[in-house]
Formats: structure tokens, sequence, C-alpha cells
């Protein structure tokens, strides 16, 4: 079954928008330019939309993944290296707010016996504002507040 051609560009567009947040809490930097941001987002999911259209998510993410890994590296002026490394954890992060936002919404559609048969642009826009909330809310614990220690150091090219 295809999905809409909004549906995968909703999801990667808050996917990396949660990268990118979750990225410069790691590294603890600040966003010097969010517009320019927003707008690559925007590129990076009409670029997987059109992958993932042609091909299988099995070929469109591991894509996603290298030009978001690419496009750190060159906008935060790091090592590529680093860039994967960073990307890597930030990824992961990302993906398990993904899923638990995606529980979280199944629960409350589930709860209120919503329909579940089919895409919901809206669905998507709310899985993805709790993905964000979730990442916000993990880096207000007073441990992660100021990035993760590790990745910020001048000891991290060593690793």
């Amino acid at each position: 079954m295809s999905l809409p051609w909004y549906i995968p560009l909703t999801k990667i567009f808050f996917m990396s928008i949660s990268n990118y947040y979750v990225v410069t809490k790691i590294t603890n930097k600040k966003i010097q330019n969010k517009v320019l941001l927003l707008i690559s987002c925007l590129v990076v999911g009409v670029i997987y939309t059109c992958i993932r259209n042609q091909t299988s998510i099995l070929v469109a993410y591991p894509i996603y993944y290298i030009i978001f890994s690419i496009t750190y590296s060159t906008y935060s002026n790091t090592e590529i290296q680093r860039g994967v490394f960073l990307s890597t954890i930030t990824n992961a992060i990302s993906i398990i707010a993904l899923i638990t936002a995606s529980i979280i919404s199944f629960l409350f559609m589930k709860i209120n016996k919503l329909n579940m048969t089919k895409y919901s642009l809206i669905e998507y826009f709310i899985i993805g504002i709790v993905q964000i909330t979730l990442i916000y809310l993990f880096f207000k614990i007073k441990r992660f507040k100021f990035g993760i220690a590790f990745m910020n150091n001048k000891m991290q090219k060593n690793i």
C-alpha cells in the first residue's frame, strides 16, 4: 500500500527538526539561522519523499541519514567522522522519541475509539509535536540541560 506523499514529508520534516534540536543540545551549541534550518528540513523532507515514493524506506532512510550527517558536519564546521558519530546518537534519541510518540498517539486513538485504518495528516502532526515535546522535556532534565558531557569536552577527538 502506497503512502500519500504528504505522510513521509511530514514524518521526515519533524524527524529533521528533532535531529537538529538534539544535536544542538548534545553539543551545547546555539542555532544561528533558524529560518535556514527550517528550509533545509523542508528540502530534506522533499528529497526523502521523492526517494521514498520511488523506492522503499530501506533505501530512503539511509540516504536521509547520510544527507543529515554531511549537512550537519558542514553546517557546524566539524570533521565528518565526528558528524557521523553525533548523527548516530542524534538519530537514536530521535527515533526513540518517535516510537514513544507513536505509542502515545496509538493509545490516545484506541482509548477514544478513533478511526485508525486511514492515514491522517493531523495524526502525523500530533506525533511530530509529541516527539519534539518529549525531546524538549528530556533535555530539561538537569543532567542533560547543558549537553552530554563527553560530547562537548576537549576529549571528544579520542572517541
